[in-house]
């Protein structure tokens, strides 16, 4: 059988609807669009982490990060780099492109890395996980990089990795705003209709938001502590700034991808190549006063996962009913769409089957973890316990508040949702091994019937 090529496409902090064709109203975003339009998009993938390090853990190993010594943070920040767990050390299976390679594919990688070492790829990371190293540029370079590869002549299926940084780049607003540098669109975007803290908001959350939660030493909150002291002072209109950096640098990202996408079609390779494109995590974007990433809100944990399959099979199909889990999944989609073995201990799926439109036992819940918490997600329900010093929960009802502006966690009336959700977790972490997890479950408050 013939045997496609794959491109995976991944941006860095994009939340799920920073894209024209996912509700996005202030700027255009063509080849996240045409993606969209040309394949499968799944309105319900979240990150394993949201987290650029935890996350991309997962993303090559198809684990979850705690299975890396409870990895909960960005080991690399600050001065941890030593104390990076090294991903062959604690896994037994090949990593997705050693898998690959093994079995014939021409495997191939560009632009940002970021896991154990250095932020963009290195000639010594693309040989340790069976890569042809392409370029470690994170923006046009590596995009052009990854282009000229699809552009070669090719004896046997490639695998591309085409790994951008957009719009990771909102990190740097802070020094950008203070010195009158921040890029912006020439839009209004306003502010979110959930831009107020919610309803019931838990401390870990309040303590996040304000940049206050627990010391740098022992809870590593890097960015999340510095923007949250400036942000609780912010203004409307620098809010709106913020949002309007946020979206500039989307725009970069998406002029990337359109890249990546042009040079499949000089090559001629629309039909004989899959393209999977999403995210490592998103960016709370203003939603709930918040900057950057870390809690289990939608905007933080909830990511663009689309499809293109060759001969444009499914082409502009809306799939909201089936949860994906990025980090667990990708590696058991690709194997599939390459027709490689998937080891049998990965806990994640292969996509293709939803592509193809089997729905046989597939997953009703997802779990998230992060420094201090665990959420799991079910299609209508997210439940989240957040952890430091003592534990506190969220409950939300995604289909009555997509916002998650009322925590319900307390109302007498969603006991047995709470309850459901609390014994879903408890059974998950215990079946994982997630020693954290279990520890956060215990310390989890039983509600009186």
């Amino acid at each position: 059988m013939h045997r496609p090529n794959i491109v995976v496409i991944t941006t860095d902090q994009q939340h799920w609807q920073m894209m024209s064709c996912a509700g996005e109203q202030f700027i255009q975003t063509p080849a996240c669009d045409r993606l969209a339009a040309e394949g499968i998009r799944f309105d319900k993938c979240y990150t394993t982490n949201p987290l650029c390090v935890p996350a991309r853990y997962s993303f090559i190993s198809g684990y979850m990060p705690h299975q890396f010594g409870d990895m909960e943070d960005n080991y690399q920040s600050k001065d941890r780099v030593a104390g990076t767990p090294k991903v062959h050390d604690w896994i037994q299976t090949p990593t997705l492109g050693a898998l690959l390679q093994a079995d014939g594919y021409d495997t191939a990688y560009g632009g940002k890395w970021h896991i154990e070492g250095p932020y963009g790829l290195t000639q010594e990371m693309a040989d340790k996980f069976s890569f042809c190293y392409l370029s470690g540029d994170i923006r046009e370079d590596g995009a052009v990089a990854c282009a000229d590869f699809i552009r070669e002549q090719h004896d046997r299926p490639f695998f591309l990795w085409a790994s951008f940084d957009q719009p990771h780049d909102i990190c740097k607003f802070l020094p950008q705003m203070k010195n009158g540098t921040a890029p912006s669109i020439d839009v209004d975007v306003g502010l979110p209709a959930n831009h107020a803290p919610t309803k019931c908001e838990t401390s870990w959350i309040e303590g996040l938001r304000k940049g206050t939660l627990g010391d740098e030493a022992s809870f590593e909150l890097g960015l999340n502590r510095r923007y949250g002291l400036e942000a609780s002072q912010w203004d409307a209109q620098t809010w709106q700034q913020y949002r309007n950096t946020y979206r500039y640098y989307m725009q970069e990202a998406d002029r990337y991808i359109q890249r990546i996408l042009d040079a499949i079609d000089e090559r001629g390779l629309l039909e004989n190549t899959v393209v999977i494109f999403t995210s490592d995590h998103g960016d709370h974007d203003g939603a709930h006063q918040m900057t950057m990433k870390r809690t289990f809100y939608e905007e933080s944990v909830h990511v663009p996962f689309i499809i293109r399959l060759p001969d444009g099979q499914g082409a502009g199909t809306i799939d909201n009913e089936h949860l994906i889990c990025n980090g667990l999944d990708l590696v058991p989609t690709v194997c599939d769409f390459a027709d490689v073995p998937t080891p049998d201990t990965l806990p994640g799926s292969s996509v293709k089957q939803l592509c193809a439109g089997s729905t046989n036992s597939w997953r009703n819940y997802t779990v998230a973890q992060t420094r201090g918490g665990r959420m799991i997600c079910s299609l209508r329900y997210k439940y989240n316990l957040y952890v430091f010093g003592e534990a506190e929960e969220e409950l939300y009802d995604l289909e009555a508040d997509p916002g998650e502006c009322v925590n319900r966690a307390a109302d007498y009336d969603m006991r047995t949702v709470l309850d459901e959700h609390r014994h879903l977790l408890k059974t998950w972490v215990a079946d994982n091994a997630d020693t954290r997890g279990q520890h956060y479950c215990q310390l989890a408050g039983t509600r009186p019937h």
